[in-house]
C-alpha cells in the first residue's frame, strides 16, 4: 500500500468522521481523493479523479441523511438542491452558512468537473483547488450535525427490525439510507433473530468481505474490529445450516481474530456433515497464531471427530497442531561448530497446546484410531528433529530421559513445552486406540516401534506395561532383549515393566535376566580397586528393579546382603533424578536488599 500522511488534523478528522459515520466507502473516496491533491501531477486526470470522488461522497450523505427529513426530502427527491435545502433544514443548518453554501455550489458544478469536455485535454488540477476546499468545508461542519442525529437512523433500524421477510424496498434502506458504520452495523446485525432475512442479506452483497486486523506498525500492535454479520451468522446457524455454510465458505479469507472466533461458533453450532464444504476454510483458520481461535479449533476438530467426520477433523489437526522451528537462531562459531539448542513450538503457546491435546484430541482418537496415533508420532518426530543440533542427526538417540524422565505422568516431568505435550499426547492416544478396540496392543507397540527416536521405544514400553494382562509374549520379548537391559535411554520405562512382570516369565527367560545380572557390568573403565564394590552395587540396583518379592528365594537373600552392606538404592529407576531444594527465611526482607543494591 502507498505510504500516506494527511496534510493537516482537519483531513485526518474528516476521514475517521466519515468512516465512522458513513461508512468506510465515502472514507477512503476522501482520503485518496487527499493523496491526489498532494500529488497533483501524477496522473494527467487527477482533476477528473477529484470531481468523481467528490461526487460518490456527495451522494453518500444525501443517501444517509435523506431519513432525516422524510417528508421534505422525498418529495424533493430528484431535484438535487431542493433535497439538500431539506436535509439542512432537517439538520438546523442555515443556507448562508459556509457549508451550505459549499454544497450548493459543489451541487452545480461537481458534474461539470467531474466530466471531460469533448476530447480537449484534461483540465488541470488548478481548476478544481477551489472545489476541493468547499467538500472539506462542507464535511468538517456536516458531519459533526450528522453525529447528533444518530437516533433517526436507530428508529429505521428498529422498523427494519421488525420486518419477519424483508421486501427489497426495506434491503434497499438499510443499503441506502443507514450509515455503513460499526455503530449501525453492530445496533442491527447484533438485534436480528430472523433467519429468513439471511439470504436476501446474502444476495444484497452483505457477508462477503470480513474487516481485515488493523495493524501499527510502529506501535507493534493489532488490532481486530469486530464483525457483527458474524455473530448474526452464528446465530443463525442452527436454522439454516446449509445457507450458513454456503455464505462462509464464499466470504473472503481473513486472518482476523475475532471474526474467525465467530465463524467457528457458526461451525460448532452446524451439523457436522457440512464439514466437506468448509474444511479447507478451517484449515486456513488454523494457521492462526491466536489461541481463542485455537481452542475453538480444538472443539471443532472434536465436534467432527465425534460424528464420524474424521478425515476432516484430521485435516484441521494436523494445521492447528504442527511443529515450527525455533525462530531463534545463532550462526555456527567458525573455530567450533556449535549452536544453542533449539525448541521447537507451536502457533500458539504450549500450555494451550497441551489443553487441546487434553480436552479436544481424544475423541479424533476414539474415532479415527490409528490415523490419529501416527498424526501425533510424525508431530513429535518433527519437533525432536527440530530440536537437534546437528541436520544430519537422525537417531534414535534423542536425550529423551533429560528432558523426559518418565513417559508416565511424574514430578520429574518438569517441562511444559511442545516435546513433552506431545510425548503425553502419544501415549495418551497409543492407549486411548487399545481401550476403544481401534488396534491391538501389538498394532500400537508396532507403531510406535517403527519411529526412529527412542522416545518412541520408551512410549511402546509403557503401553506394554498398562495393557500387560494383553501381551505377554511382547513383553517377554522385549524384556529378553539385551541391547533394552543395557540401554540406559530406555532405562525407567523398561525397569518398570520388568518390575510388573518378571514374575510372570517363564522360568527360563528369568534366568536368562539373572544370569545378565550375575555377569554384572562392563568394567573396563572402573578402577580395579573399585571393581567389585561398583559391581556389586550395579546387581543390588538391578535386583531392586526386578523387586526382592519378584525374585527367587536364593537371590533375595543375596539382595538383602546388598542392601546391608551398601544401603537401599535411592531413585535407581531414573538414570537422572533432580531434586529441588528451599533454603531457610533470609533475615533480610525486600526492601533491605533493595537498599543494599
Amino acid at each position: 500500500s502507498i505510504q500516506f500522511r494527511f496534510a493537516d488534523p482537519r483531513q485526518q478528522r474528516i476521514y475517521e468522521e466519515l468512516k465512522q459515520l458513513v461508512g468506510p466507502g465515502p472514507a477512503a473516496f476522501f482520503r485518496d481523493a487527499c493523496w491526489l491533491m498532494q500529488n497533483p501531477h501524477v496522473l494527467q486526470s487527477t482533476s477528473h479523479l477529484i470531481g468523481h470522488l467528490l461526487r460518490e461522497i456527495e451522494h453518500a450523505l444525501r443517501d444517509v441523511l435523506r431519513p432525516i427529513a422524510p417528508e421534505t426530502a422525498e418529495q424533493e427527491k430528484g431535484k438535487h438542491k431542493e433535497e439538500i435545502k431539506a436535509i439542512l433544514r432537517a439538520l438546523g443548518i442555515a443556507e448562508d452558512t459556509p457549508e451550505a453554501r459549499a454544497w450548493l455550489a459543489l451541487a452545480d458544478e461537481l458534474h461539470r468537473v467531474a466530466h471531460r469536455k469533448a476530447l480537449e485535454a484534461p483540465r488541470p488540477p488548478d481548476e478544481v483547488r477551489e472545489f476541493w476546499e468547499m467538500a472539506q468545508i462542507l464535511l468538517a461542519n456536516l458531519l459533526p450535525a450528522m453525529r447528533k442525529r444518530f437516533l433517526d437512523w436507530f428508529k429505521i433500524l428498529d422498523e427494519l427490525l421488525e420486518k419477519s421477510h424483508p421486501s427489497n424496498d426495506d434491503l434497499k434502506r438499510l443499503v441506502n439510507e443507514v450509515p455503513n458504520n460499526a455503530v449501525m452495523r453492530g445496533y442491527f446485525f447484533d438485534r436480528l433473530d430472523k433467519p429468513e432475512w439471511l439470504e436476501p442479506l446474502w444476495k444484497k452483497g452483505f457477508f462477503r468481505h470480513p474487516p481485515v486486523p488493523v495493524r501499527d506498525d510502529e506501535q507493534g500492535t493489532i488490532r481486530f474490529p469486530p464483525w457483527p454479520e458474524a455473530r448474526y451468522l452464528a446465530r443463525m446457524a442452527p436454522h439454516k445450516p446449509d445457507l450458513v455454510a454456503e455464505i462462509i465458505k464464499e466470504m473472503d479469507d481473513t486472518d482476523n481474530a475475532d471474526v474467525i472466533s465467530d465463524l467457528l461458533d457458526a461451525l460448532l453450532a452446524m451439523p457436522p456433515d457440512t464439514a466437506p464444504r468448509l474444511v479447507e476454510k478451517a484449515a486456513r483458520w488454523a494457521e492462526s497464531p491466536y489461541f481463542l481461535v485455537a481452542e475453538k479449533l480444538g472443539q471443532l476438530v472434536a465436534h467432527w471427530a465425534s460424528a464420524g467426520r474424521t478425515t476432516e477433523a484430521l485435516r484441521v489437526a494436523r494445521v492447528l497442531l504442527d511443529v515450527l522451528p525455533d525462530e531463534w537462531r545463532v550462526e555456527a562459531v567458525p573455530e567450533e561448530d556449535y549452536r544453542r539448542p533449539l525448541e521447537p513450538r507451536a502457533r500458539f503457546d504450549a500450555w494451550d497446546y497441551e489443553e487441546i491435546l487434553e480436552k479436544h484430541y481424544p475423541e479424533l482418537v476414539k474415532a479415527a484410531g490409528l490415523p490419529a496415533l501416527e498424526l501425533l508420532c510424525n508431530l513429535l518426530e518433527k519437533a525432536i528433529h527440530f530440536s537437534r543440533t546437528q541436520e544430519d542427526d537422525h537417531g534414535p538417540e534423542d536425550d529423551s530421559y533429560h528432558w523426559r524422565p518418565a513417559i508416565e505422568e511424574h514430578e520429574q516431568n518438569l517441562g511444559h513445552e511442545i516435546k513433552n505435550a506431545l510425548v503425553s499426547g502419544v501415549r495418551d492416544a497409543a492407549e486411548l486406540v487399545v481401550r476403544f478396540h481401534k488396534a491391538t496392543v501389538e498394532e500400537v507397540v508396532n507403531t510406535l516401534e517403527r519411529r526412529r527416536w527412542k522416545v518412541f521405544r520408551r512410549i511402546a514400553l509403557h503401553v506394554l506395561r498398562v495393557f500387560s494382562d494383553q501381551a505377554l509374549p511382547l513383553i517377554a520379548t522385549r524384556l529378553t532383549d539385551r541391547s533394552l537391559f543395557d540401554d540406559v535411554g530406555v532405562q525407567h520405562e523398561y525397569v518398570l515393566l520388568m518390575r510388573e512382570c518378571f514374575s510372570q516369565l517363564t522360568e527360563e527367560d528369568q534366568a536368562k535376566i539373572l544370569g545378565w545380572i550375575e555377569a554384572g557390568p562392563d568394567t573396563n573403565d572402573i578402577e580395579r580397586s573399585e571393581v567389585t564394590h561398583y559391581r556389586e552395587r550395579w546387581q543390588r540396583d538391578w535386583l531392586a528393579w526386578i523387586g526382592p518379592e519378584n525374585l527367587p528365594r536364593d537371590w533375595q537373600v543375596r539382595y538383602r546382603m546388598l542392601v546391608e552392606r551398601y544401603g537401599e538404592p535411592k531413585h535407581p529407576e531414573f538414570p537422572v533424578y533432580s531434586v529441588s531444594w528451599v533454603g531457610p527465611t533470609s533475615p533480610k526482607t525486600a526492601e533491605d536488599l533493595k537498599a543494599m543494591s
